[in-house]
């Protein structure tokens, strides 16, 4: 089966780049201009620091956070920088304004895939570069641009193979193991996504698309083997993918919260659980376990708050808020206008694709179920808007791959100042 990338793509590869450059010099002028809360940064140096030394998780430690709270993708790439005594405003930009810039240039060319006018491709990724959100996580080393670059290089390779690339599939599953290891959450993704993928090729009459998306599975799981045996070595539990679900679990059942993940010292307004303090002055690995149990116990006895804490959740997500103790409306309003214009194109996506449900190019059902897991995986525990960044691109592809199949766009790159038409 052939490719449907049109025929000038390649030799246009060279020039997009060019023309995509000043989006990766707009980040990096940012990155360097803003200051921003370190948040995570220092710990993933940290991390990066153990691995160049030759281990990871610092087990003698009390911080839960530097056991297995992150996975090694991040650390992983900073350590050679961290080894070389890069200065910190370069790793900074490497990290964060290079990866979210090659993630556009992987969206170009995705959507190149279905955009036949080079000028529409570069227009949508312009107006993706300008999805503020992404402003948020530059100046600061953070895992959201990594990630996003993954997730969107997954969906690029996945299709391409889907559309007959003979190893495509391969390299989408090196990206889905490196989406794992850089946010560990993925990895129940992946596990889900594989159970999927076994039961559409036993259902499905797409069997070759079906068992490229297993063995792209299987690929990404194998290449996640050596933390899960590095986590089994320290906890002796399979399967175990990291230490922070137990406090997001937790949060998300305590009385007086909205299910945010709330940090020490506590609000005065809140009245400690005891059994939370009494987790606390466990072993960090036993901490998880505990505050799993003690959370397991809450929702048992109040189910009702627990599920108003998930429509908070949900809130949380797309749109950053409610909070339990603090004042989130101007990273609410980072969130609000981007994330409802991209929520009301998508569902103008799902209604178009749900009409024409049978012309429907046969990729766009996998990507979306993959996709709608990466969100789903971050409902039921404490989450932050941050968190789904990594959807962004390949959700607005999907969109773009629903609507220019059936609303007509076209940008003709010979007419005078690019007149655009849609029509039914």
């Amino acid at each position: 089966m052939s490719s449907d990338v049109p025929s000038d793509c390649v030799p246009l590869q060279c020039h997009s780049l060019q023309t995509l450059s000043p989006i990766l010099g707009a980040y990096t002028l940012i990155s360097l201009v803003v200051q921003r809360d370190p948040g995570d940064e220092v710990r993933y140096l940290i991390y990066a620091g153990n691995l160049t030394d030759g281990f990871y998780a610092l087990t003698d430690s009390p911080n839960p956070q530097l056991q297995l709270w992150h996975g090694p993708g991040l650390p992983a790439l900073l350590a050679p920088l961290v080894m070389l005594h890069s200065p910190l405003e370069v790793t900074r930009i490497l990290v964060g304004p290079a990866l979210l810039f090659a993630t556009m240039v992987v969206f170009h060319r995705l959507v190149r895939l279905y955009l036949r006018s080079e000028r529409a491709a570069l227009f949508v990724t312009y107006g993706l570069a300008l999805y503020l959100p992404f402003v948020s996580v530059v100046g600061v080393i953070r895992v959201e641009p990594l990630a996003t670059l993954c997730f969107t290089l997954a969906a690029f390779f996945m299709i391409r193979s889907f559309r007959g690339g003979k190893r495509d599939y391969v390299w989408a599953g090196v990206a889905l193991g490196a989406l794992a290891l850089s946010r560990v959450e993925y990895g129940y993704v992946l596990l889900v996504a594989l159970l999927l993928s076994g039961f559409w090729l036993l259902m499905s009459r797409r069997a070759l698309m079906a068992r490229r998306s297993a063995t792209a599975l299987m690929v990404a799981l194998l290449l996640c083997t050596p933390w899960l045996l590095y986590t089994y070595s320290l906890t002796s539990k399979p399967l175990y993918w990291g230490n922070s679900g137990g406090l997001s679990l937790y949060w998300m059942s305590a009385p007086q919260s909205l299910g945010d993940r709330l940090v020490e010292p506590l609000p005065r307004q809140l009245t400690p659980d005891r059994r939370y303090l009494e987790a606390n002055r466990l072993k960090p690995l036993d901490q998880d376990a505990r505050l799993r149990q003690i959370a397991l116990e809450n929702i048992s006895d109040d189910p009702k708050h627990y599920l108003s804490n998930v429509v908070n959740n949900l809130g949380r997500l797309v749109f950053n808020s409610p909070y339990s103790f603090t004042n989130q409306k101007a990273s609410m309003m980072l969130y609000t206008v981007p994330n409802a214009l991209l929520l009301g194109v998508l569902s103008i996506a799902v209604l178009v694709a749900v009409r024409v449900r049978r012309s429907l190019a046969p990729e766009i059902p996998p990507i979306a179920v993959f996709t709608a897991l990466g969100f789903a995986v971050h409902v039921p525990v404490s989450a932050e808007a941050r968190f789904v960044k990594p959807l962004v691109p390949v959700t607005a592809c999907l969109v773009i791959a629903v609507l220019s199949q059936h609303l007509r766009l076209r940008l003709d790159d010979r007419a005078k100042g690019g007149e655009a038409e849609w029509a039914l």
